[in-house]
C-alpha cells in the first residue's frame, strides 16, 4: 500500500489526472491524500477552478472518495485506516480530501498574512480551528488526562533535551565520514 500526500494546487497538474487514471485502471493499492488549504501559493481555489469538488473530480476518475475535516484528528485516523484497509484488500486507489488551514507561508516557516492574500478574519477563524487544540480538549475530558498529559509532555520533553545535549557534545565528525550512512550498504 502507498500513500501519496499532496495539496489542493497539485489536482492542477496533468499528472496527477494520469496517476489517478493509471492506479485506477490498474486496481493499485495508493490512497492519495490531499491536503486542501484552498490555495495554490496565494491564489484560493474560487480563483483556480470552478465549483466543484476535488473528491468528486476523483471519484470520476474511477476512485473511492472521502472528504472531511483535516482539523478533526479522530475523523481523519478513521478515514485513513478504513481506506488502507480497502486498498489493501484489493478495492483499488483510494482519495482523502481533507479541509485543512494553512498556518505558515506556501513555502518555509515564517508567516506571509501580511500579503493580504487572505483577511486577517479568515486566518482568526483558520486558527481557531487548530487540530491539536482540537484533540486536547476532547482528550481533556478524559479521567486522569491532565496527570498523563503531564507526564508525557516531560518525557517528550527530556527526550528532546537529551538529543540536543548529545548533539553538542558530540565530535564534530571527520570530513571522511560525510558520506556515511547517506546511501544503503550493498
Amino acid at each position: 500500500m502507498f500513500p501519496l500526500f499532496f495539496g489542493d494546487g497539485c489536482f492542477e497538474e496533468g499528472v496527477t489526472h494520469e496517476s489517478l487514471n493509471f492506479a485506477a485502471l490498474h486496481r493499485l493499492p495508493v490512497v492519495f491524500i490531499c491536503e486542501n488549504n484552498n490555495y495554490s501559493v496565494y491564489t484560493s481555489l474560487s480563483e483556480r477552478q470552478p465549483n466543484r469538488s476535488i473528491h468528486g473530480i476523483a471519484a470520476a476518475h474511477g476512485l473511492t472518495t472521502f472528504s472531511g475535516d483535516g482539523n478533526d484528528v479522530e475523523a481523519v485516523t478513521r478515514a485513513a485506516e478504513n481506506a488502507v484497509e480497502f486498498a489493501r484488500s484489493g478495492a483499488g486507489p483510494q482519495f482523502l480530501e481533507f479541509s485543512v488551514f494553512r498556518w505558515r507561508e506556501h513555502c518555509g516557516p515564517n508567516f506571509d498574512d501580511h500579503l493580504t492574500y487572505r483577511t486577517p478574519e479568515n486566518v482568526v477563524e483558520g486558527q481557531k480551528r487548530c487540530p491539536i487544540q482540537l484533540a486536547l480538549s476532547k482528550l481533556a475530558e478524559s479521567k486522569n488526562f491532565d496527570d498523563q498529559n503531564s507526564r508525557i509532555v516531560r518525557a517528550i520533553k527530556q527526550e528532546i533535551d537529551d538529543a540536543f545535549r548529545f548533539a553538542i557534545e558530540s565530535p564534530i565528525p571527520a570530513v571522511g565520514e560525510l558520506g556515511k550512512f547517506v546511501f544503503a550498504e550493498a
